[in-house]
């Protein structure tokens, strides 16, 4: 259920117009105009309302009126909306929780996931441990997990700033399940820093049969780009490929798109292997890899981790060579652009375009004339095949040689 099909928001933060969808989720970092979004569609949500009662029986002034606040089409007079701010204080009057019919188990249900010593929920109480806890003693996961359920039945016009707040990953989990079951009598907006709240596995479960439009902005640039989930642009990188948490791993090797990825998954331990090198698990486990999503790179080069604590390499196809100039404009740190891996600079981030324009050219002459689907074609093949893959790469090609580097230089770091 779509109120607002897009709208315009003029802050000095943003300054532009939105698509939304029946769930719409803005990604970025802090400072970047989340909240402030949020914030200023219910000021126009209000306001527009406002107007509606006041103009509803001038059709041409209404329309003008709404065209002058950016919102397209009519607002109903009916949407009742909140905002769930994450500077939350647990409503101490929990009455409106025992209002649940089938919400109030969804919420008892959800509590027991994130806590098993739960039993049941009452009006200020919780039955814990054998006997009854006040609300006002349980951690603030808990809290805000009730103040989500119990403060969206109230509304058809939901906003949630930052739902992961304080959050284990089940607790995560069932903020996200409880927003999609709401889609049906809802529109929702959520911001948040955290890419593995946008678990697309989870998403496309629920909304298998459904047909309810999801809509992703995702800071880059100075301004929020818009992602399509049903596009082919790899949601998985919102969903913790390239988490903004990063990893323990002190190690990353972070390529343009998800084909690399895999066959680098494939290649770590086949080099140990016929390298002959010692620590293999404890090797491979050092390093961190993920992808910036193809042709999203430019949206996901503010995910990349600070070289100051991480060693960073980022890895491009050889087509984007003349993209460089607006690729290294993104970063938000200095970058030492360097073609051979012998060249890597510590406190830096290390970017490398391949030799061949992608990785499957780089392997043209090991795997001739095969065909290699996409994105674990290549991979299948490096796993199963039974040659000395680390010798062909060295003797093939210039290209394939620079793979080899690649590992050999990712896998001999020492910390």
């Amino acid at each position: 259920m779509r109120w607002i099909k897009e709208i315009t928001i003029n802050i000095p933060e943003v300054n532009q117009k939105f698509e939304l969808g029946d769930l719409t989720i803005f990604i970025g970092r802090p400072n970047s105009g989340k909240t402030r979004i949020l914030q200023n569609i219910v000021e126009k949500m209000t306001e527009a309302n406002n107007i509606l009662r006041t103009y509803k029986n001038h059709p041409i002034q209404l329309n003008q009126m709404y065209a002058n606040l950016g919102i397209d089409p009519i607002i109903l007079s009916e949407t009742i909306i909140k905002l769930i701010s994450s500077q939350r204080q647990m409503v101490q009057n929990t009455g409106q929780i025992n209002s649940f019919t089938s919400g109030f188990q969804k919420i008892n249900d959800s509590s027991k996931k994130m806590d098993p010593t739960i039993k049941e929920i009452g009006n200020r109480e919780i039955s814990q441990k054998g006997k009854n806890q006040p609300l006002s003693n349980q951690g603030s996961g808990i809290k805000n997990i009730l103040e989500i359920f119990a403060e969206s039945s109230t509304s058809n016009f939901l906003l949630i700033d930052e739902p992961e707040v304080s959050q284990f990953p089940s607790g995560k989990i069932e903020v996200l399940k409880h927003v999609l079951n709401s889609l049906e009598d809802k529109q929702i907006l959520i911001a948040t820093h955290d890419p593995t709240f946008l678990n697309q596995y989870i998403i496309k479960k629920y909304l298998a049969d459904k047909n309810y439009k999801i809509v992703i902005y995702s800071f880059c640039n100075e301004k929020f780009s818009k992602i399509d989930f049903e596009s082919n642009l790899n949601p998985e990188i919102h969903c913790g490929y390239l988490s903004q948490t990063l990893s323990g791993k002190p190690i990353h090797l972070i390529f343009e798109g998800a084909t690399e990825f895999y066959a680098f998954q494939a290649l770590m331990p086949k080099y140990c292997l016929e390298e002959k090198k010692d620590k293999i698990a404890e090797r491979v486990n050092k390093i961190g890899l993920s992808f910036l999503g193809g042709s999203q790179w430019k949206v996901n080069i503010h995910h990349v981790p600070d070289p100051k604590l991480y060693e960073v390499l980022v890895i491009l196809d050889g087509d984007k060579k003349k993209e460089l100039d607006s690729y290294l404009s993104l970063l938000p740190i200095e970058t030492n652009k360097i073609n051979l891996i012998k060249e890597f600079s510590k406190d830096k981030i290390n970017l490398m375009l391949l030799k061949a324009n992608d990785i499957e050219k780089a392997f043209e002459g090991i795997y001739l004339n095969e065909g290699l689907g996409k994105p674990l074609g290549l991979s299948e093949k490096i796993w199963k095949d039974d040659r000395e893959v680390m010798k062909l790469l060295k003797e093939t090609s210039e290209e394939s040689k620079q793979i080899y580097e690649i590992l050999e230089w990712a896998l001999n770091i020492k910390e």
